[in-house]
C-alpha cells in the first residue's frame, strides 16, 4: 500500500498492516531514516508498519529578485533573520506591501502558513486521552495571526493550490501582482515552483521546524507475497545505494541520512534542471533540517481536520464572519459531527 502522510496514522493504528519486523525488516535496516518519519509510520506501541522513501522537512522559499527589490537583500543570513519570528515576518509583510503599493505581498495568502502551524507548532493533538476535542494554543495563535494579515490586507487571501495562488508565482510586481515567498519543502521546491523561480529561489527556515507531505509504503495483513513486499520496502526506504539512485532519477530528497550524506559530499545531481539562487543546494539545505520535527500529536483523523475543518474555522475568524470563541466552538462541533466518538465539553 501507498499511504499519504495525511492519513498514514489511520492505517498504522489499525490491524490492517503487517509490522516491518514481521516482514524481516529490522531497526538496523531503518536506522538511517529520519526519526519523525519512523514515528509517523509507527503505532502507539512504537511498532513500525509504514516506511517512507521521501523526507519532507519544511522551509520558506523566497523569490530572489523580489527580495532584492522589496526587502533590500538576497543574503541568506539576512533573510533567515527576517523569517526567524512571526513578529519580524509581520513587519516584512508590511514593508513589502507598502514598498510595492500592494502589487507584491510577502505571502499569497495566510493559508500558506497552515502547515508550519499544523505540522510543526502543535504540542497536543486534536483530542485528549478521554477523547475530548481540544485546540492547541498554537492553533489559536495561527487564527489570530491570520486575522491580522487579513485585516491589514497583507496577503492576496488566496487558498493553496488555487489558480490565483499559482498565478502569483509568476507576477512581475509592477504590471502584475506577485507573491515574494511561498511555504515549501523538498518536493515542492523541485516540482512545483515555476521557471520564474529557477536560479531565483532562496531557501530559509520557518520560525518553527515542520514537515509537509510524504508517502509511506506498507504491506497489508494477508499479503500474498511477503518476500516481494519486503524486498520493495527495504530497497525503496532502507537501502542507501538504491535510494541514491532514486534521487539521481527524479531528484527526491530521500529518507536516508547515509544516502543524503553521500549525495551532498559528492555533489551528485538528479535529472531536475531546477537550481537555487547563488551557492545554495537543495539536498545540502535540507540535509541539516528535519531532525527536530515533532509528530507526537498526529492522529488518525488529522487529514480531514487539518485540511478541511480547521481551515474553515480560520477563515471564519480571519474574515470576520465569526468571533474567535464562536469559530472555535463551531470547529469543535464540526469535528464531533464528523467523528461522533470525539466529545465536546
Amino acid at each position: 500500500m501507498l499511504l499519504e502522510v495525511g492519513y498514514v496514522q489511520k492505517y498504522v493504528q489499525s490491524d490492517y498492516l503487517m509490522s516491518l519486523a514481521d516482514l524481516g525488516i529490522t531497526a538496523e535496516d531503518t536506522a538511517d531514516q529520519f526519526a519523525y518519519n519512523i514515528a509517523l509510520g509507527s503505532d502507539a506501541s512504537g511498532v513500525q508498519k509504514a516506511s517512507f522513501w521521501q523526507a519532507t522537512p519544511g522551509c520558506i522559499q523566497i523569490r530572489a529578485d523580489l527580495a532584492e527589490a522589496y526587502l533590500g537583500t538576497t543574503d541568506q543570513a539576512a533573510l533567515e533573520e527576517i523569517f526567524s519570528s512571526w513578529d519580524s515576518i509581520l513587519e516584512a509583510a508590511r514593508t513589502v506591501n507598502e514598498a510595492s503599493g500592494g502589487m507584491v505581498k510577502l505571502f499569497s495568502g495566510y493559508d500558506d502558513l497552515k502547515y508550519i502551524f499544523l505540522n510543526g507548532a502543535r504540542s497536543v493533538g486534536w483530542y485528549d486521552e478521554n477523547d475530548v476535542i481540544q485546540v492547541d494554543e498554537a492553533m489559536v495563535e495561527y487564527m489570530e495571526y491570520s486575522k491580522v494579515l487579513y485585516d491589514e490586507e497583507l496577503t492576496f487571501n488566496t487558498a493553496m493550490w488555487g489558480t490565483d495562488w499559482a498565478a502569483l508565482k509568476d507576477g512581475d510586481g509592477t504590471s502584475s501582482q506577485a507573491a515574494l515567498a511561498y511555504c515549501g519543502c523538498p518536493w515542492y521546491t523541485y516540482w512545483s515552483l515555476t521557471e520564474t523561480w529557477n536560479n531565483n529561489t532562496i531557501l530559509v527556515d520557518a520560525p518553527i521546524q515542520f514537515y509537509w507531505g510524504g508517502t509511506g509504503l506498507a504491506a497489508t495483513v494477508g499479503c500474498s507475497d511477503t518476500e516481494m513486499a519486503a524486498q520493495i520496502i527495504r530497497a525503496c526506504t532502507c537501502d542507501a545505494e538504491f535510494m541514491t539512485g532514486i534521487y539521481e532519477a527524479n531528484g527526491d530528497f530521500v529518507n536516508n541520512l547515509s544516502a543524503i550524506d553521500n549525495i551532498v559530499a559528492n555533489g551528485l545531481k538528479g535529472t531536475s534542471t531546477f537550481t537555487l539562487y547563488g551557492e545554495q543546494s537543495i539536498p545540502e539545505f535540507f540535509s541539516a533540517r528535519g531532525e527536530g520535527i515533532d509528530v507526537s500529536c498526529v492522529t488518525a483523523e488529522d487529514m480531514t481536520i487539518c485540511e478541511t475543518l480547521f481551515p474553515a474555522a480560520v477563515n471564519a475568524y480571519a474574515q470576520g464572519t465569526s468571533d474567535l470563541d464562536t469559530a472555535i466552538a463551531d470547529f469543535k462541533a464540526s469535528v464531533h459531527d464528523t467523528y461522533p466518538y470525539l466529545a465536546v465539553e
